[in-house]
């Protein structure tokens, strides 16, 4: 399986691109419609991301209890999802990680995507023998500064 001469961007396709949105340094993760209706299908409602520096891969793992929530307060998916904390840090371990660049996923179990990161990457490589670090879930969001209010 190449997964880089996969990475065609297209409708049914399951794909994810981290987007530029807002001031300078705001980014959003989207999330194909393909990809939308997997996770519906599946009966999940958050994704947890994960990556092997080896391969330079990302992993998406879909759950029902932690990572980014895909549904809003009216039970609809997202269009996109707020995501700069966490790709500022993939950048810092992922450098070839790009705005705006489609990139598509494979399969490796029903609940499992990757994506692979790397144009270099010309080997064919076995996603289920891949070990994947799934980030830890402070990473998915800011800290959050406490209010302080001055009469």
């Amino acid at each position: 399986m190449n997964l880089t001469a996969e990475r065609k961007e297209s409708e049914n396709k399951k794909f994810i691109k981290f987007n530029k949105t807002g001031y300078d340094d705001m980014t959003s993760l989207y999330l194909s419609a393909g990809l939308k209706e997997y996770i519906k299908s599946l009966g999940m409602e958050y994704i947890e991301l994960g990556f092997n520096l080896e391969h330079k891969l990302l992993a998406i793992k879909f759950n029902s209890t932690k990572g980014f929530c895909v549904y809003n307060g009216n039970r609809k998916l997202k269009p996109s999802i707020a995501s700069t904390t966490l790709f500022r840090y993939l950048i810092n371990l992922l450098p070839e990680i790009e705005l705006c660049t489609p990139y598509q996923l494979v399969e490796v179990d029903e609940e499992t995507l990757v994506i692979s990161i790397s144009k270099d990457t010309k080997l064919k490589i076995n996603p289920k023998k891949i070990n994947i670090t799934w980030i830890e879930e402070s990473k998915y969001k800011r800290k959050k500064r406490p209010i302080v209010k001055v009469y």
